[in-house]
């Protein structure tokens, strides 16, 4: 599956960088220690930097707002419930210009959500918390594999748009790491920090 492909060799390559958030830079540094194992739900100021793509060098800063979600979530716009395979401790939004760095995000895009879709089974963001050694916490942003309904089944192996942003550094009020293409639109891809604000 090309998603896996894609998931694996970012991680590989990625794992030694992270970056610590400033006010006013994201600036990429080795030996970040981890000193949270739980990334929590709110508002978060994030910065995307290109370090690759046709928008290297390049910075853009967006919100993120993560929220709890549970198996009695329901998709207002469709009526829809989620799917039992398909619990994910966060789900959530984002907005900013992807442009800005080349993110190969498909905002038209009929099957994959938004980024800035709050809709709890079709998500803009959905969490992905795996163990250290198959990749760690990733967020999943404007994907295929961001769907929570039974449909999710029939369209994991497939091809499609988004991001995915790999943590490599965790606090209690702060994440970052490096983000990458998830599937076959590739343009750019770099690092980024994101910096809690408030509970929502």
């Amino acid at each position: 599956m090309r998603y896996r492909a894609v998931f694996l060799v970012l991680v590989a390559g990625f794992l030694t960088l992270s970056c610590v958030r400033t006010p006013s830079e994201c600036v990429p540094r080795a030996g970040c220690k981890v000193t949270s194992n739980v990334l929590a739900p709110g508002s978060y100021e994030v910065v995307f930097v290109a370090t690759q793509g046709s928008k290297a060098g390049h910075s853009t800063t967006g919100k993120l707002v993560l929220r709890a979600s549970t198996l009695d979530d329901v998709s207002p716009r469709t009526g829809e419930t989620v799917a039992e395979s398909e619990h994910h401790r966060l789900y959530g939004s984002i907005e900013f210009d992807f442009s800005e760095v080349g993110a190969p995000i498909c905002i038209d895009n009929t099957v994959a959500p938004a980024p800035n879709s709050t809709d709890p089974v079709y998500p803009g963001v959905l969490v992905h918390e795996y163990s250290e050694e198959k990749g760690g916490v990733c967020l999943w942003i404007g994907t295929i594999l961001n769907l929570r309904n039974d449909l999710r089944t029939g369209v994991i192996g497939k091809d499609g748009p988004g991001i995915v942003l790999f943590v490599h550094c965790l606090t209690p009020t702060e994440f970052s790491g490096t983000w990458g293409a998830a599937g076959i639109g590739t343009d750019g891809s770099g690092y980024f920090c994101a910096r809690w604000k408030s509970s929502h």
